[in-house]
């Protein structure tokens, strides 16, 4: 069975009653036809998995009561009658418009079980994304699509080694970066540190003592992995993607949480002359 995502729903939504897109409508009326199309939406929103339904339970309940109104509404056609209806409206709101509101804050992808360690990291917006990502990581790993389980584990650790440098002041990454030279062939910039690769992230934070020496070889490994984005280079280099490449690169990742998740946040540090 194909995995449902409120994505997915949304367009069927768009494309069969595009007046839903208003907050609510009363003039439209539920026919035969729209009733059809109705009963399947209500299948589809049955396939869609609670953890992927991330709202508060007061909205969840009125979900549930929008969804069995549209899923009775459809059931009324089945004799085959022509006559049209009001669009049910519990709660004094278009069932259909309602559904699709909720789905519109819906993610396709359920953060991870067991995430809530990223507390660390204070930006709520970064925290959701790298969650989500982590279950995009262990999903794939679970349906064995081994490639996009590699390369997104590497740039999962690009990031969490990113944020980790960026809690040090200038002053700090500019004397690390002086300390390490010759550890790459292109010395990055300390000032756009967006701009790095993922090998000055590696030995940079490792100086930074942010990360042990047993993750930083863990991360190495996950670094020629995360290249292999790169068509060409995953032929020249006669690699590819499987699952022991991606079982390496999500043990980097999980290296690299171990070592963050050991440390105090040093958010807003500032170096003083």
């Amino acid at each position: 069975m194909s995995r449902m995502v409120p994505s997915l729903i949304l367009s069927i939504i768009d494309r069969a009653f595009p007046w839903a897109k208003q907050a609510d409508v009363t003039t439209e009326l539920l026919n035969i036809m729209g009733a059809d199309t109705i009963a399947g939406i209500v299948k589809l929103l049955d396939q869609i998995s609670d953890e992927l339904l991330s709202i508060e339970p007061r909205e969840f309940a009125d979900f549930i009561l929008a969804r069995e109104s549209l899923r009775h509404a459809s059931a009324t056609f089945v004799s085959g009658t022509k006559a049209t209806h009001p669009w049910p409206r519990p709660g004094d709101r278009n069932a259909l418009c309602f559904i699709k509101h909720v789905l519109n804050g819906c993610p396709d992808e359920a953060p991870v079980a067991g995430t809530n360690e990223l507390a660390f990291i204070e930006d709520e917006e970064l925290r959701r994304a790298l969650r989500l990502d982590l279950g995009a990581v262990e999903s794939s790993l679970r349906n064995g699509e081994w490639k996009s389980a590699t390369i997104l584990a590497g740039s999962l650790v690009e990031a969490f080694l990113l944020w980790a440098i960026g809690q040090h002041d200038q002053y700090e990454i500019t004397a690390t970066i002086k300390r390490i030279a010759g550890k790459s062939r292109r010395q990055p910039e300390p000032s756009d540190l967006e701009s790095w690769d993922l090998i000055h992230y590696i030995e940079v934070a490792r100086e930074l003592n942010r990360i042990t020496d047993e993750t930083a070889s863990q991360a190495r490994i996950a670094k020629d992995f995360r290249n292999l984005i790169h068509p060409g280079r995953e032929r020249r280099r006669k690699m590819r993607c499987d699952r022991g490449t991606a079982r390496s690169a999500a043990a980097a990742v999980d290296h690299v949480l171990r070592d963050l998740m050991a440390q105090p946040s040093r958010q807003g540090s500032t170096h003083q002359e």
